[in-house]
């Protein structure tokens, strides 16, 4: 690693591969905070440097693997006022755009200041021929109204067991519910958080009481992916073979074709 006289060194120690990393150097009579913060297969280092003003300088530098998709987001309470034409604002706007970004928000956020400071920026979508759309819910669980981006995206999930049971909300129920509720919690606070968290404490509950748990039958499990309906057939007939078997295990013919339908079965799911 190079180190240059009468700088320290930080460095985010290479651990994707050999290739990968990124360093900062920051002269030795300066003082500063650091950390490394990981992301998939991205490394970032942040270096943060007090002024002599009280003010705070954040520098960050960044490892990306390339085989990272290149659809990105960055979002946030930014509080800067996407609707102001102030220098500062355009500068951000600049550089953002300057670096493949796109603005989903662009109307109030902040319903008393009329100001967007709640920002949704893409990079990586064709926004013609790729559905992508926010939208801001004009709904006040705080002082900011909650912004939404909606994507339309095929995304790879991992496997995951057959759920052998599942919750189902009685709408009808919760809507009773929430009818008959006073909300005296949340008009009774005054502080903003304790509202919100008032508000989404009584909501959860209701939710969780109008919520059924009912048993799924196996036919209607979430199978994987390579279990066809042609491997399922051929399951059922070996378990129907085995189940034969049990009752007649001197049966030598019956082995004998237990014993093959077994071994197809094997040979046609490596084939998937």
């Amino acid at each position: 690693m190079f180190r240059m006289k009468g700088y320290n060194t930080i460095y985010n120690e290479g651990i994707f591969n050999r290739n990968d990393g990124v360093m900062i150097y920051i002269e030795e009579n300066i003082t500063y905070d650091c950390r490394k913060i990981l992301i998939d297969e991205m490394c970032w280092l942040e270096v943060t440097v007090q002024e002599k003003s009280g003010k705070s300088l954040l520098l960050t530098a960044l490892y990306r693997s390339p085989k990272i998709s290149l659809k990105q987001f960055n979002m946030g309470d930014v509080n800067i006022d996407l609707l102001s034409d102030e220098n500062f604002v355009e500068e951000y706007k600049n550089i953002m755009s300057s670096c493949g970004y796109v603005s989903m928000i662009n109307r109030p956020t902040r319903p008393e200041s009329r100001t967007c400071l709640d920002h949704f920026f893409v990079k990586g979508f064709n926004l013609q021929s790729e559905s992508a759309d926010a939208c801001v819910l004009q709904y006040l669980v705080t002082d900011h109204y909650p912004v939404i981006l909606t994507l339309d995206f095929e995304v790879t999930y991992r496997n995951v067991i057959p759920e052998k049971y599942r919750k189902y909300v009685n709408y009808n129920k919760l809507k009773d519910r929430l009818r008959n509720e006073t909300w005296m919690k949340v008009y009774e606070a005054v502080e903003v958080n304790e509202i919100a968290g008032n508000f989404v404490s009584i909501l959860t509950e209701h939710i969780e009481q109008s919520t059924n748990i009912v048993k799924i039958r196996k036919k209607d499990r979430i199978r994987k992916e390579w279990i066809s309906p042609a491997i399922c057939e051929l399951i059922n007939k070996k378990n129907e073979l085995y189940r034969r078997l049990k009752l007649d295990h001197n049966n030598l013919d019956l082995k004998n074709e237990y014993t093959r339908a077994k071994n197809h079965i094997k040979k046609k799911i490596k084939e998937t």
